[in-house]
Formats: structure tokens, sequence, C-alpha cells
């Protein structure tokens, strides 16, 4: 089967956002297309656990009911059996009679000793009790947490006063803050975790008790559940060689980590070339993945943990986040759209952290490949077809990303461009001429941005960089201190015989103002 071609041209009209002068200045579209999002997200994730929590609230009733039913029966063998010494009691008083029947009372005991008094119960009662008692008891408190859980979900729905820029706001703390006290794992992974391992208490207890009572009776349902541990094992690893099998569950998520991240602690940090990375950090201030035993590790965890609550609440980077969730979350045109034309208003800051989540850094990557294999056709009918003004709505949030990572080198921005080697030298791609009179600067500087980092990696001629600057300098009336400082450094570098090349240190310098 032919492999679809993205296109624009059989799609209903789209209107094609353009970036706004400050972060959700769109007359709120983004927000509206965010908090859509948000509702569906959020709704969907409440709804599913809480139908998760019935069902485990359920299982642990009649888990627990059915326990105490065997504690009844296993309780009572911890102590002395009152039956046996009543029946020493008549037999002393029946060795008392035939003594005196036979006029014999020099054999009479002084003293007898109770059979309940030197009572001690075998270990194999005890073991049996410890385990139907712990088994039980983690059944409650699984119950009691899956109660919680509830409270804790209808707060985390529980809409807060102000306006829907407030509501907007608390509601994504709420979504950070479940996502920094890993709520979705504790209440879908840990909660079920704490069932089954009751659940396999009981059944080694069980065993146990029967062997009390009959061995051969024991061996058979050993065997039986032997078979099915191994087997409920196996649909655990089954994981592991396929992804995408239908055998899920909180042991194969944990083993799944546990892998992903034992790869990571015994491999070695490998050199990229030119010593940076794509997260645009310098590996020399990166923590090595190579510690030399656990205790660092736990160290590291521990004070990473402390580091997170101290700092947490402090740098939130909201308006990062929202993108962020935009873009990972959604499949949605017109929600992507619009929070990639927020991008080039976030601050530097907001930039660096957003680059570094590893998730928005291959989604972003990825849309921005999408927009360059849309059918070629379709961006031969000028600047105001929506497939060229969507693919120059991404080239702009990517200028904007590249030059607002202070940290970056050289092979960071030079393998991102050569991802996106399609995208230069179109003329297309620059901002129409009809429009630089109602464009925002934080537009219009993206846009020279990526006109000029192109230029940069690709080489370009000054007499034909002088026309294109000539008409982004009309926009100076209108521009910022940002886009003020870069027309200047353009106009003082265009002087330059030869080639047109800006070293990318002292580019992201005058970007970023």
């Amino acid at each position: 089967m032919a492999a679809p071609v993205h296109t624009l041209t059989n799609q209903p009209a789209l209107e094609i956002p353009e970036p706004p002068a400050g972060f959700g200045q769109d007359g709120g579209k983004f927000y509206r297309c965010y908090d859509a999002l948000a509702e569906e997200l959020d709704e969907d994730m409440t709804k599913g656990l809480k139908e998760q929590l019935d069902g485990l609230l359920i299982f642990a009733g009649l888990f627990a009911g059915v326990n105490s039913a065997f504690l009844g029966l296993t309780l009572p063998l911890l102590s002395p059996d009152p039956t046996e010494d009543t029946n020493a009691l008549l037999l002393q008083n029946n060795n008392i009679l035939l003594q005196l029947a036979l006029g014999r009372n020099d054999s009479l005991p002084s003293n007898y000793t109770l059979p309940s008094t030197s009572f001690v119960p075998t270990p194999d009662v005890y073991a049996v009790n410890v385990l139907f008692a712990l088994s039980m008891i983690i059944a409650i408190i699984a119950s009691f947490i899956a109660v919680l859980g509830r409270q804790w979900l209808v707060y985390y729905r529980k809409r807060s006063g102000g306006g829907a820029d407030h509501q907007r706001l608390e509601q994504l703390k709420r979504f950070l803050g479940a996502q920094r006290w890993h709520l979705e794992f504790v209440l879908d992974d840990a909660l079920p975790s704490l069932l089954q391992i009751a659940l396999v208490i009981f059944c080694v207890s069980l065993v146990i008790y029967l062997r009390i009572l009959n061995p051969s009776i024991s061996g058979i349902i050993a065997t039986t559940l032997s078979i099915t541990l191994v087997s409920f094992l196996g649909t655990t690893l089954f994981t592991l060689w396929d992804r995408f099998c239908p055998f899920h569950s909180p042991r194969s998520h944990f083993i799944s980590w546990l892998v992903k991240n034992a790869r990571g602690l015994i491999r070695k940090p490998e050199a990229t070339p030119g010593g940076w990375s794509l997260t645009g950090r310098d590996p020399i201030e990166r923590p090595s993945l190579e510690f030399k035993s656990w205790l660092a590790v736990l160290k590291i965890i521990l004070l990473y943990a402390i580091y997170s609550i101290k700092h947490g609440r402090r740098n939130w980077f909201l308006q990062a986040h929202l993108v962020r969730r935009a873009v990972c979350t959604s499949e949605d045109s017109v929600t992507l759209l619009h929070a990639i034309a927020n991008i080039p208003s976030l601050n530097v800051e907001d930039i660096e952290f957003l680059w570094s989540e590893e998730n928005f850094r291959d989604r972003f990557l990825e849309l921005c490949k999408k927009a360059n294999f849309i059918e070629l056709p379709a961006r031969r009918d000028g600047p105001d077809n929506p497939a060229v003004a969507t693919l120059r709505l991404y080239t702009c949030a990517f200028a904007h990303i590249t030059l607002s990572l202070k940290a970056a080198g050289m092979d960071t921005r030079r393998l991102c461009l050569m991802s996106l080697a399609e995208m230069r030298d179109n003329p297309a791609l620059r901002i129409p001429n009809h429009k630089f009179s109602n464009s925002s600067s934080s537009f219009i500087r993206a846009s020279l941005a990526w006109f000029i980092i192109s230029s940069s990696f690709y080489g370009i001629n000054s007499d034909s960089f002088s026309h294109p600057l000539t008409v982004y300098s009309s926009a100076i009336h209108n521009s910022d201190w940002d886009l003020l400082c870069l027309i200047s450094y353009c106009i003082s570098t265009i002087a330059q015989p030869n080639v047109f090349i800006q070293p990318p240190k002292t580019l992201v310098q005058v970007y970023t103002g």
C-alpha cells in the first residue's frame, strides 16, 4: 500500500494562526483549544481511575470476607482447646472414683497438670494465622487508600473561584502536582499491586493450612496455584518482548521501568559530536549515568527529591507547560497550530525548560517534519496558501527555539537544521509584504531569525540577503527592542564582504537582546 501524502489542499479551509505579540494574546483561541483538550484529558483520567477504584473496592470487600472466614477457623488454633481440659478432668475424676471403689487411696495424684498449661501452637499454625491476618490487613489498607483516592480525584476536578484564567492555571498546577507526586501511578499501579500481594499471601497461607489438615490435598492445591502463578508472571514478561502485548499490569510497568533504568546505570555516557547533546545542555554539567555504588544512586535520588520539593512550587513554567501539554497530547490540527503559534512568545527560560523535555522535543521535531513533507504542489500557489502558512509557522517556532537555547552548541543546531533541510532558501516562507503591518514583532523577529540561521548554515550571497532584509526593515517602526537589535545587527553584518555567515553564539546573544 502506498504511503499517504500529507496535503492541505484536500482538507477544509483552515485558518492558520500567526504568532501573537504576547503569549495567549490571540483572541483567546489557544486558550479555548487548550481548555477543551485539558477537560477531555482530565475527564478521561478521573473517569478511568474512578472505575478502577470501584472495582478494587468490590474485590477488596469480597476478599476480606473470604479471608475473615478462614481466620475464624485458624485463630482458635492459637489457643488451647477447652475440651481437652474437660476430657483430662473427667479422666482424672474417673481414676479417683476407681481408686476409691477399690479402697485404695494411696495412689491418688496430689497435683494434676492440665493440657492447656503446657500448650504451645505449632510453627505451621502460627505462620498460617500471621499470613491470613497480614493479607486481610493489606486488603483493608488498600480499601482505605481507594476511598482516599476517590476523595483526591474529587479535589482534583473541583473548580476554584475566580475567572477563566485563574481556573485554568489552578487546574494546570493541580495537573503538575498530580504528575510530580505520581497520583496516577499510586491509584492505577501501586494500589492494585497491594491487593495482588495480599492475594498471593492468602494462597500461601491456604496451602500451609491445608497441609496441617491433609498433606495430600495441600499438594494438589499447591501444584494448581504454582501453575497459575507461573502463568501470571509469564504474562508480565511477555510485555518486554512485545510492547503492544495486551497483558499490561503494574508488574509489567515496574519491570519495564527497572530494565530501562538498569540499562542506563550500566551504560557509559556516549560522547556527542562537538561535546553537545540534543537537549542543549553541556555534558560536563550533566550528571553521569555511571555510578560507583548503589549508595551514590540513593543519595542522588534523595537530593533530587529534596530539590523538587523545595523548588517545585517556585519554577512552574506555566506557559511552557501549557504548550507542552497541547503539543504532546493533542492530535487536533487547530490546537497544534495555535500551540505552535505561541512558542515565539515564550521567554528564554520557558524555551530552555521546554526543550529539556524529551517528549516535547521528539514530538515537535516530528510535527516539523510532517509540515515539511506536505505535498509540494500545494506550496506553489503563493505565500497565502495554508500549506505554506503552516510551514512558515513551524519555521518561526523552530527558529525561536534554536536561538533561545543559550547553552546549545553548533552541532545541536546543525543536526536540527539538517533534519529540516528542505525548508531552506524558500522565499514563500517569508512573511508576505501585505501582512507586515498586522504582524506582531515576535512573528517578524522569528521569521527573520529563520532566514538568518538558514543562510548561516547553508550560505547565501550578501546581495541576495539585502532584499529580504530591506523588506523586514520596513517593520522597524513597529518593533520592540529584540527585533531592533536583530535588524541592526543584520544591517551591520551585511556590509561585510563574501558570504553572510553568522557565528551562532553571537547570533543567540543578538536574538535574545
